[in-house]
């Protein structure tokens, strides 16, 4: 349903152009007219133009070039269009390879691009060409301090369940529009650059603080995805990430069935706390907790001892 929805997009914005329109947009490869590659195509389809041809290869995230045939109507998507691998003449064959790297990455892209409404978009974080490349939609704040935040954390409901499992937190679970986490594998590839973070808790009087941060980051999973934190540290909630004697930079994320905390002895804060986290032993900031719930303990301590009156939490990047 997804590919589905994602092919008619780039159909929609590539057909509203000319064919010749597209091609510039695709440097051609003439040296590889009339000519079949001898590798195996990611997906050969009928297609009745080059639009359309396109179109499919741009819904596809390996896809870095294509081929069309004018006289057949056939569409090859290709992962590379090397000369060296086209060595099988067939006529009428013509290769475009993609230049028009424009599938959004983050929130920040889409708000360049003239995107001004705070809404669930989708962005693809993945390097086309990556073999796990796919994309995911996110919640996109367009307004909040300048606009172009994409929500790696999200709640405002309590209708999803934050004890979770290391897989679950590693792909991400919830629904964008209301309580979301969106995965530690799209955190790492969305902070390699180190943007700001944004954290914000509103409580049931309608008051909203918030608390922006310099830079973040994550390591990928073989370092446990973890913690990266510097200032300067700005805002109404105060620094209880930073500034604490549990300083949460330098942590891996604990999870019900993955250890990182420094609390020691058997003691698993994830466990305890009923939510995955950088925990360090255990914490001064925790957003995971269970929701509107006596449980949910020290979410920002010590200005928030439970979360009992929060109303909605948003954790948001941006690059610098």
């Amino acid at each position: 349903m997804l590919q589905c929805v994602r092919f008619l997009f780039y159909l929609n914005v590539f057909c509203k152009i000319s064919n010749a329109q597209v091609s510039q947009m695709y440097v051609g490869k003439v040296e590889n007219l009339n000519k079949v590659a001898k590798n195996v195509p990611l997906e050969e389809h009928s297609s009745p133009s080059l639009c359309h041809c396109t179109a499919l290869c741009s819904s596809i995230c390996g896809c870095t070039c294509l081929g069309f045939n004018g006289q057949t109507k056939k569409c090859r998507l290709l992962k590379s269009c090397d000369t060296v691998d086209m060595t099988v003449t067939e006529y009428f064959w013509r290769y475009h390879i993609l230049t028009l790297q424009d599938l959004p990455g983050d929130c920040k892209t889409l708000y360049d691009r003239g995107y001004r409404a705070s809404a669930v978009y989708t962005i693809y974080p993945w390097e086309r060409a990556s073999p796990v490349c796919r994309s995911i939609k996110v919640f996109c704040d367009m307004e909040t301090n300048g606009g172009g935040w994409t929500a790696i954390q999200f709640r405002k409901t309590g209708s999803v369940n934050f004890t979770r499992n290391w897989a679950d937190y590693k792909d991400g679970f919830g629904n964008p529009e209301r309580d979301h986490w969106i995965g530690n594998d799209a955190i790492y590839q969305l902070t390699k650059d180190r943007p700001s973070l944004y954290v914000s808790l509103t409580r049931n009087n309608v008051n909203t603080k918030y608390e922006l941060y310099n830079q973040f980051s994550v390591s990928d999973e073989n370092d446990n995805y973890r913690l990266f934190l510097a200032g300067p540290a700005t805002g109404t909630l105060g620094d209880n990430m930073l500034n604490t004697d549990r300083v949460i930079a330098g942590m891996g994320f604990t999870t019900l069935d993955r250890d990182n905390d420094n609390k020691g002895g058997g003691y698993n804060c994830a466990v305890a706390m009923a939510g995955g986290w950088w925990f360090n032993a255990c914490h001064r900031a925790f957003l995971n907790g269970p929701w509107a719930s006596e449980n949910w303990r020290e979410p920002w301590s010590p200005g928030l001892m439970n979360g009992m009156d929060i109303i909605e939490t948003k954790m948001m990047i941006k690059p610098r």
